[in-house]
């Protein structure tokens, strides 16, 4: 093939910006929106994050032109991302039971605290 023909054409890199700024909009909107049920607002959130990384994949690294062995990449990346957040996915979902957890009324005596911070440490006798 020529140069010619192998040339695509270059995606509409305005309309791609607007999606980008619509989705990072909408998760901002979803995180204070929607604040009784976490489980919703973080999978709407890691969706328009995997949105958002698919289209920057696809079109800025030119990758949605390449031959479909390439093709794997970018699902390749996508996995990879799902796997992160479902290891995130329980830090941002229980912070708020974490921090509201009043640590006080568990009626440690100081040597028990001690204690503990031994054991923690590896350094318990």
């Amino acid at each position: 093939m020529s140069n010619e023909q192998d040339y695509h054409g270059h995606p509409n890199y305005n309309m791609i910006g607007i999606v980008l700024v619509v989705l990072m909009a909408l998760s901002v909107v979803v995180d204070f929106v929607i604040t009784g049920n976490k489980l919703l607002s973080v999978a709407l959130i890691f969706g328009f994050s995997i949105a958002k990384a698919y289209l920057v994949i696809a079109n800025f690294m030119h990758l949605k032109y390449e031959p479909k062995l390439v093709d794997l990449f970018p699902y390749l990346s996508v996995a990879c991302m799902i796997v992160f957040f479902a290891g995130v996915y329980p830090d941002t979902a229980y912070v708020d039971q974490i921090m509201a957890t009043n640590y006080t009324n568990l009626d440690l005596s100081p040597e028990d605290i001690v204690n503990l911070y031994e054991v923690l440490e590896g350094t318990a006798k």
